[in-house]
């Protein structure tokens, strides 16, 4: 049961199932006569609906997800979704802020915000114009500095590790080399 103020109401599972049959006959009529540009629309049987939708069998849909559906009987499609976006503050201003990133790049499509730290913050958006628009609208702005994510350059477990590895490494050469050269020569 749902609640609305001080009144009980009923799930309305009826009008649920009627809604997503309106949805799913409309979509597949779309689907149908997208190919017909001339504007010629003609009647069109429930088989030819079947038809058009069959690629869309046992897809999950999936909204702001990795990838964009689950397919139940087959492998998942390849992710077509943009990179991420990093997001660094520049020196001498104040710290991120979510909503505030949130607000300047909504007019530029969905959009969310995660920060990781005072002065970084990841972003992922919703299709590649949206990061390309504000990949453009950011190039120049005072405040912040948005480029795409790299793990390479933005993950800071990444950097550390290979940081690490720099440091052990050059400091085995090291004491090889100096090892080397404590050794007097064989004769």
């Amino acid at each position: 049961m749902l609640m609305q103020g001080d009144l009980h109401c009923p799930h309305e599972a009826g009008f649920d199932a009627y809604m997503a049959g309106y949805v799913f006959l409309r979509l597949g009529h779309m689907l149908f006569n997208q190919n017909f540009k001339n504007g010629l629309l003609k009647p069109v049987e429930f088989r030819q609906y079947m038809t058009n939708m069959g690629p869309f069998i046992n897809c999950i849909n999936l909204i702001r997800g990795v990838s964009d559906h689950l397919k139940l009987d087959g492998i998942d499609p390849v992710t077509r979704r943009p990179q991420w976006l990093f997001v660094r503050s520049k020196p001498f201003t104040e710290p991120l802020d979510t909503i505030q990133l949130a607000q300047w790049f909504a007019p530029y499509g969905s959009v969310d915000v995660k920060l990781g730290g005072n002065r970084k913050a990841y972003v992922a958006v919703g299709n590649h114009g949206c990061a390309k628009d504000i990949l453009r609208a950011f190039r120049q702005h005072d405040k912040i500095e948005v480029v795409k994510y790299s793990v390479w350059r933005h993950s800071s477990i990444v950097r550390a590790a290979l940081w690490t590895g720099v440091f052990v490494s050059g400091g085995l050469c090291l004491w090889a080399l100096l090892d080397r050269l404590d050794k007097p020569p064989a004769n």
